[in-house]
């Protein structure tokens, strides 16, 4: 996990030139202020108004089996068509999400299509022919992987119920026209299916984002002064991006292991990152969403810790057990049962 310094004075600027560089990303992500008109999966009440959901609670809206048909004819360079593909990857290599290539009764695929403008999309499975549009944002490989988070089924971090717990908006820095991109979306409209708020998210805007030039446009608060760095990072999807993709696309199927594990599973080493009810593991060398005191030089030596989420047991429990990425569930076994003698 990239951490910048801020208190050392000589990568202020470095620190100032990396954020203004994910802000730039985010500026021309507008997308849900011109895309999402008349999109399916995005509800409206009784009055005709547009209302808010996240996809995980419209099944309809999700690709059947993670399976993404997609049409790549576009006349995109051969950087940005790298970049495109790659972007795939980083959701692939992680999920079971597939983009694959269009095949004939394919009704329902996205097709990438170059712009002048900025970079577009609709958010779920909406039907038919899907537009993924993109500007000058597909020299970055981030740019991509966010817009395809959206086909995926994402809105944006920022707009969950609960993010006031976790950054403070200010309105009065935020251009009119896209003050909707900071909308809270209330409980009855959205849910987070229980996983804790994810500053490292793909699908989180940078503090500057959609700015009148009078201030941030939102500020982290105490809780997360960790991440005041790499809020808005255009790098690659986070553990808890991949945790709730994974939930969403019911990627973490059981049972998932067939083998046991000796007496209690002390020396497993395997690469199990999920846990007995399917929810995916947090990362040993991370502090969020559950503080610990596990990740030391000796349990990484003796333990098999390390910068992974692998289940494990550094403290003798029954059996390999990982923290979770839910908010509410601190820890909990996984899927990997002591051997009967």
């Amino acid at each position: 996990m990239l951490r910048l310094s801020l208190f050392l004075s000589t990568l202020l600027c470095t620190c100032n030139l990396i954020s203004s560089q994910f802000d730039a990303t985010i500026l021309n992500d507008n997308e849900l202020n011109q895309e999402e008109d008349n999109n399916p999966c995005y509800p409206k009440n009784q009055n005709g108004i547009e209302k808010r959901a996240t996809i995980s609670r419209l099944k309809r809206c999700l690709w059947p089996g993670g399976r993404i048909p997609f049409i790549l004819d576009s006349p995109f360079d051969d950087m940005k068509r790298n970049n495109i593909l790659e972007a795939m990857r980083n959701w692939e290599n992680r999920t079971c999400i597939r983009f694959v290539d269009r095949e004939p009764d394919d009704r329902d695929y996205v097709s990438f299509i170059e712009t002048k403008a900025s970079c577009q999309t609709k958010t779920g499975r909406v039907g038919g022919e899907q537009f993924i549009k993109l500007g000058a944002c597909a020299r970055r490989v981030g740019n991509i992987i966010h817009e395809l988070g959206h086909v995926i089924g994402f809105y944006h971090e920022q707009n969950r119920p609960d993010r006031d717990k976790y950054i403070k908006v200010f309105d009065d820095h935020i251009e009119p026209k896209f003050k909707d991109n900071f909308d809270k979306f209330p409980k009855s409209e959205t849910r987070t299916i229980g996983y804790a708020y994810d500053y490292e998210s793909i699908m989180h805007y940078g503090t500057h984002a959609f700015t009148n030039g009078e201030g941030p446009s939102f500020k982290i608060r105490k809780i997360g002064t960790d991440f005041e760095s790499i809020v808005g990072q255009r790098s690659k999807v986070s553990d808890l991006d991949v945790a709730q993709a994974r939930d969403m696309y019911s990627c973490n199927k059981l049972p998932v292991n067939s083998a046991c594990v000796q007496n209690n599973g002390t020396e497993y080493r395997g690469t199990l990152d999920y846990t007995v009810s399917g929810v995916t593991c947090q990362r040993w060398s991370s502090n969020w969403p559950h503080s610990h005191a596990f990740y030391t030089e000796s349990n990484i030596e003796n333990k098999g810790l390390g910068d992974h989420n692998f289940c494990r047991n550094p403290n003798n429990r029954a059996r390999p057990w990982c923290f979770t990425t839910k908010k509410r569930r601190s820890w909990q076994y996984c899927d990997l049962d002591p051997c009967q003698s």
